[in-house]
């Protein structure tokens, strides 16, 4: 007698982020506000935070909405002038330009094409945004962190109250076609650390488990999945 395996199909993907799907908060204020200055006026921004704040979907949504925003990101194995001329050509067309580097230290090619291209954009005067989330010691090499120090460093804060954590969660998990019971909420902000991060890796096991199990979802189901006891 055969046995039938259920597989998953993801049949309806992810939305890609945009406006719609941002959550704009208090926290947030000071940032959105000077970043919309900088679309106006031009110049050079290093956009950063502390820990996950969601600066790469506010990125995304805001070159839907602006045209002459080109947004690009490093590719993996490409030597730093490859990868300098590479962002060049897919920049050209923009009048703004920016880059979203994954948190963390990238590799020293990376870091000497970042350097390439924030003397690039002096050159052909570009307005330049850098958004990056990472340490000192991260700043690597010399000739990228003298750069980047001068810079004007913007800072998205996470916000900390429950009201608005949980609108960037149900926001977060409709873009995964996906609608949060209220208890999921409950459970997790009354449990889980105040960090971003943390309760997105947790959301994903949520939906991942509520997808292949078809239960329905209850207080303790969480607890049991999160290992909440």
């Amino acid at each position: 007698m055969s046995r039938h395996i259920q597989q998953r199909l993801d049949f309806l993907p992810p939305e890609q982020p945009h406006y719609g799907n941002w959550v704009r908060h208090l926290s947030a204020e000071a940032a959105c506000n000077r970043m919309a200055m900088w679309l106006v006026h031009g110049g050079s921004l290093w956009l950063t935070s502390e820990q996950v704040s969601g600066k790469s979907h506010f990125l995304q949504a805001i070159s839907l909405e602006h045209p002459f925003l080109g947004v690009v990101r490093p590719d993996s194995g490409l030597s730093a002038l490859k990868q300098v001329d590479r962002w060049c050509d897919q920049l050209e067309r923009f009048a703004s330009w920016a880059v979203d580097m994954p948190a963390g230290s990238g590799n020293v090619a990376s870091g000497f094409a970042m350097f390439h291209l924030i003397e690039r954009a002096k050159q052909k005067n570009r307005a330049l945004l850098i958004c990056w989330r990472c340490t000192n010691e991260d700043l690597q090499p010399p000739e990228l962190a003298s750069r980047m120090r001068v810079l004007e460093q913007v800072n998205m804060p996470v916000p900390e109250d429950d009201l608005t954590l949980g609108r960037i969660l149900r926001s977060t998990a409709l873009t995964w076609h996906w609608e949060i019971p209220d208890g999921v909420l409950e459970v997790m902000l009354t449990y889980l650390p105040r960090d971003l991060a943390t309760l997105l890796d947790a959301l994903r096991q949520l939906e991942a488990a509520s997808f292949e199990e078809q239960k329905r979802i209850t207080k303790s189901w969480v607890k049991k999945h999160l290992d909440l006891g």
